[in-house]
């Protein structure tokens, strides 16, 4: 059943919906049959308050939210176009990854759309869906913006890469610079792009809105509505990041380093009266990155270091150290106080153990979100590196990254 409001505007859309879902045509059809299964776990409502549309997730599950007038005045390619779009957004779980990050709205917003409109034009024909000549053109007119972009971005189409590079990229003093609000030629006035829709903030968790989204597409697989093309699709958007830690444990069986203590208990062999060595089990040193993203990532990397029976030496550090402490056992992790949450700056953390004579003998290992200094780790033993969505920048040194792509 379409949870749709009975009125012209959302008869409008749910007579398109119906026609997709009905419709014999499947070598026409079934590509985007999907997204209209999808529609079908979606409670859609209207909001004469709002300029466009825009959807959310809360207890009550998936909302698109829509002004009537505005998709009353939308030709029928733009209409489908705009209903994509929002779509994508909830497939991309784009509004809990913009709260867990604490990225910059406005900015995130940019580059969440401008993600869900590439991806709708590289996989979605315009004879189907187009927002050409309909009033949706006001928005993400961000000309000097999308052709460097075009040009220069070179990494992975996904929200976190976009947004970086439009932070990074950034022209100080000029009219395109995002981190202090200015848009250059956008057309929203006092120097913000008009929006191509309206990014509502979720009122559940992560989790749970991830629950929400996987349970419709899981029960649309289940039926068989999700063609080849549109699976590969979703696995390149959704991409799991189980492989990804698994790599990781894999890579730190070999990161231990043996730790050796002075003790009474097993005397010097050689000199009587004096304190003999004992081995103190396997140890690691860690670097967490405070001012990173992924704090259930660090969760789940830290339970492996342990499950490997190593001895945590951990140290904090956003733009300098802000802690260092020997960690035993994963209860003691769960009550650590986190500390920092400033810059990325890590090299003060890899030098304050290269200089400790207790820690510059143990293989490391850095969390981080990948947005750091340039890191030169010469004098560290093995340099195992688990990053988000990007490697680290690295002058030198022994080092392996593994790369966690959020979903």
């Amino acid at each position: 059943m379409i949870k749709i409001v009975n009125s012209p505007a959302g008869e409008r859309l749910k007579k398109f919906i119906i026609l997709l879902l009905s419709s014999g045509d499947e070598t026409k059809t079934k590509d985007y049959a999907f997204y209209a299964w999808f529609s079908l776990y979606i409670n859609f409502y209207e909001d004469e308050k709002i300029s466009t549309g825009g959807v959310r997730i809360t207890q009550k599950g998936m909302e698109f939210i829509y002004n009537p007038s505005f998709l009353m005045s939308l030709p029928d390619k733009a209409l489908i176009y705009f209903w994509l779009h929002e779509i994508f957004h909830l497939l991309n779980r784009h509004n809990q990854r913009l709260a867990i990050q604490g990225h910059k709205k406005e900015t995130a917003n940019i580059a969440m759309d401008i993600v869900v409109n590439r991806l709708i034009d590289m996989h979605i024909p315009k004879s189907f869906a187009d927002y050409k000549d309909s009033p949706l053109e006001n928005g993400i007119h961000l000309d000097k913006v999308e052709k460097d972009l075009n040009k220069k971005f070179k990494g992975r189409l996904i929200y976190e890469n976009v947004y970086r590079w439009l932070i990074e990229n950034a022209e100080e003093g000029s009219t395109y610079n995002p981190s202090a609000g200015q848009w250059g030629d956008s057309e929203g006035g006092n120097g913000h792009p008009q929006q191509f829709d309206v990014h509502l903030d979720d009122e559940v968790s992560h989790e749970v809105g991830k629950q929400h989204v996987d349970k419709a597409i899981n029960i649309i697989r289940s039926r068989g509505n999700i063609s080849g093309s549109t699976e590969q699709l979703l696995k390149n958007l959704r991409r799991t990041k189980k492989d990804h830690l698994r790599q990781f444990a894999v890579a730190t069986q070999g990161m231990n380093g043996n730790s050796v203590e002075s003790t009474y208990r097993r005397p010097n062999k050689k000199i009587d009266g004096l304190k003999g060595k004992k081995s103190g089990g396997s140890e690691v040193a860690v670097i967490l990155d405070t001012s990173g993203s992924m704090l259930n990532d660090f969760s789940a990397a830290v339970s492996q270091i342990f499950r490997n029976g190593y001895t945590i030496q951990f140290i904090q550090c956003d733009t300098e150290v802000k802690g260092h402490t020997k960690i035993v056992s994963p209860n003691q992790f769960k009550k650590l106080k986190l500390k920092g949450f400033g810059g990325t700056v890590l090299q003060p953390a890899i030098d304050y153990i290269r200089n400790n004579k207790s820690l510059n003998k143990l293989n490391l290992i850095i969390l981080t979100d990948g947005y750091t200094d340039k890191l030169e780790t010469v004098g560290i033993n093995k340099t195992l590196i688990l990053t988000v969505n990007k490697k680290c920048p690295i002058k030198n040194g022994n080092v392996k990254q593994i790369v966690i792509e959020q979903e």
